[in-house]
């Protein structure tokens, strides 16, 4: 049967068959003919390129991206219909760039081919930013194409610290394409500690992009290099000829004309990497000699083992092994009282005494001090820890460290001890990593100082606290985020007064406790604080055992409103009724909120688009306790956008709740 019937039905199959072969060859090869428009109706869009030589620029076209790393003309993978819209953005530029875009946007009616992406940096800095700038040498930046100069900022303050003034001579130069090297000469840079130059309107020839730039140098009048291949041998003033040890290079300096009197500095190579732990490259044995600082001798690390380049933030000088006795600890940095803050320690990382003797510590200050950019560790004793031991006199700034005990053996850890002088504490890491005692992050012994923006933790002890203090001085303690880990048998604290102060402000600080502690306070006040001492605007958060503990022992739980003796949102410290409260300090504006941060567990305290705002934007301005505002963690400016100041490390930058 099927076969009956495919023989009827073939000769209609065949002549189908003909008819559509012929129908298809027929048809227009362009179909445009029939009004139809073109089959590939999409247009592309490229983007040129022009002074990019490092990976990281990141642009995006609609669902596409390219992601260059030099320059030329480069064309996305997706297409536009006829009568369409492009946007080209820049999405991210490699650090150190300027990138303008221009053609960015339009209809389109054909292939787009006049996107342009001009792109600028400062190739090769000399002597590199952040480094050691001799006293006659001239600073010279190469740039990633040709220029027409830049503008030092002569007014940036503080006078004293900047360079534009010293500037004799401004010249364009050629190292790779015409004038794209400019230089500044002198006839003598201001030396010292912390200056810097400010260049504006650093402008491409063509005229498509500029960059401004600041650079900042410690000035000096003498140089000794150090480096882990190095030998104690001659002056050390050459990087061929650097010495072995720090010491050694100090002493060559004071005996060349550094005594004080002129600012010098001890320039130190980061070690060569290698495959053992725990640092991974070679270190500075302190052999059982600690570093004895000199005054205006400072010492800057982490320079490349050339010395071509360096990055302090990487804190690649390392310092190991056994100290020396200092005071009733070993150490391994002495500044003796002869020194004083316009000498700097920058990019080290200083493990402390390893002798494992019964005190331990990693610097004692007792003259005064300017450390930036370093990771100061405590050692190994065993009864005590200490990172860093203030007991001078004079200005110490203490601006963006790690200062750490490390491990937990020890019967008592403390990060920070504030005996005696001023200190400035901005911008560090402030923490133990327990003990088994007391484990105590700052204490303040006396003196007197500032406490901003910094990450306070005092890891897991018997007893845990904060910040201690024991000390009739003042203190403002300003917009820091203080966690207080749990206490194994005993109590955890965030701040805890133990004698009454003379004045100062605790304001605007996340006070974070520990629920699992057999007792968690954000606040102890064991003496009474009089009411020149201000408690203003702080987030007291986490505390179990209540916000603030008073000198009788009551502990109060509730934020209430001094005025009508009932809960409220903002206020001082009561009961649950608020029908008792806290009567001493100057009290006043306190909250008690989760403040949702965006993810603490791993370590990020920034606030989140649910965060409430009334810690968000809780804060009091620093200005009405007579303290300076300063940027937040991200150095981004306090207020924020929305004008208002937060409780905390940072101001929100995602709204709030």
């Amino acid at each position: 049967m099927l076969r009956s019937l495919r023989k009827r039905f073939l000769p209609i199959i065949l002549l189908l068959s003909a008819l559509l072969a012929r129908c298809v060859q027929e048809y227009p090869d362009d179909p445009s003919i029939l009004g139809l428009g073109a089959l590939n109706a999409g247009y592309s869009v490229s983007v040129n390129v022009t002074g990019l030589q490092d990976a990281g620029l990141v642009l995006a076209s609609g669902n596409a991206s390219l992601t260059l790393s030099s320059s030329g003309t480069f064309e996305f993978s997706n297409s536009y219909p006829a009568g369409s819209s492009y946007n080209v953005v820049i999405q991210a530029v490699p650090a150190g760039y300027s990138c303008n875009i221009s053609n960015a946007t339009g209809t389109v009616n054909a292939n787009v081919t006049n996107v342009q992406v001009d792109c600028l940096r400062a190739a090769v800095i000399t002597p590199s930013n952040n480094s050691v700038l001799t006293s006659t040498q001239p600073i010279r930046i190469v740039f990633s194409r040709s220029m027409t100069g830049c503008t030092p900022d002569a007014a940036a303050t503080p006078a004293p610290a900047n360079l534009a003034s010293d500037i004799s001579a401004t010249n364009l130069l050629t190292t790779n394409v015409a004038n794209d090297t400019i230089e500044f000469t002198t006839a003598g840079w201001t030396t010292g500690s912390l200056r810097f130059l400010i260049l504006n309107n650093c402008q491409s020839a063509d005229g498509s992009v500029f960059i401004n730039l600041t650079l900042n140098y410690l000035v000096a009048s003498n140089v000794a290099y150090v480096a882990t291949t190095g030998t104690d041998v001659g002056a050390c003033g050459t990087v061929g000829t650097a010495c072995a040890t720090i010491n050694y290079a100090i002493g060559r300096l004071v005996a060349n004309g550094c005594n004080g009197t002129i600012d010098c500095a001890v320039l130190v190579a980061e070690g060569p990497t290698n495959g053992t732990a725990p640092y991974f490259r070679d270190t500075y044995n302190m052999g059982g000699s600690a570093i004895t600082m000199s005054d205006r001798i400072s010492l800057m690390g982490s320079y490349a083992a050339d010395f071509s380049s360096r990055f302090p933030q990487a804190r690649s000088s390392i310092l190991v092994g056994n100290g020396s006795l200092c005071g009733s600890s070993s150490c391994h940095i002495l500044v003796p009282g002869t020194v004083s803050a316009t000498t700097l320690i920058d990019g080290f990382r200083i493990v402390g005494d390893e002798s494992g003797a019964l005190n331990s510590l990693g610097v004692q200050v007792n003259g005064a001090i300017r450390m930036t950019n370093n990771h100061i560790q405590a050692g190994n004793g065993s009864a005590s820890r200490m990172a860093l031991n203030l007991s001078g006199g004079g200005l110490s700034i203490i601006n963006g460290n790690r200062i750490e005990v490390q491990g937990n053996t020890a019967t008592s850890a403390r990060a920070v001890v504030l005996n005696s002088g001023t200190a400035d504490f901005y911008l560090n890491q402030i923490l133990t990593n327990g003990a088994v005692s007391n484990a105590t992050a700052i204490t303040l012994a006396g003196g007197t100082g500032s406490i901003h923006t910094n990450g306070v933790y005092t890891g897991v002890a018997n007893n845990t606290t904060g910040i201690l203090i024991n000390s009739t001085n003042a203190y403002n303690i300003t917009n820091n985020l203080i966690l207080a880990d749990q206490a194994l048998t005993g109590t955890s604290t965030g701040i805890h007064f133990l004698l009454a102060l003379s004045g100062g402000a605790v304001i605007n600080n996340m006070i974070i406790g520990n629920g699992s502690s057999p007792q968690s306070f954000c606040m102890r006040d064991a003496i009474g604080l009089p009411a020149a001492v201000d408690l203003d605007s702080n987030n007291l958060f986490g505390c179990p055992s209540g916000l603030m503990e008073d000198s009788g022992g009551i502990a109060y739980d509730t934020i209430c409103d001094s005025g009508t003796s009932m809960p409220a949102n903002r206020g001082t410290f009561g009961n649950a009724t608020c029908a008792a409260m806290y009567a001493d300090a100057g009290t006043k504006q306190n909250v008690s909120i989760n403040p949702v941060f965006l993810n603490s567990g791993a370590g990020d305290f920034h606030y989140s688009a649910s965060s409430p705002c009334l810690s968000a934007q809780g804060g009091v301005d620093p200005g009405t306790y007579g303290i300076t505002v300063r940027p937040d963690a991200d150095s981004q400016p306090r207020p924020g956008a929305d004008s208002l100041y937060s409780i905390g490390l940072y101001e929100p930058t995602l709204g709030c709740l």
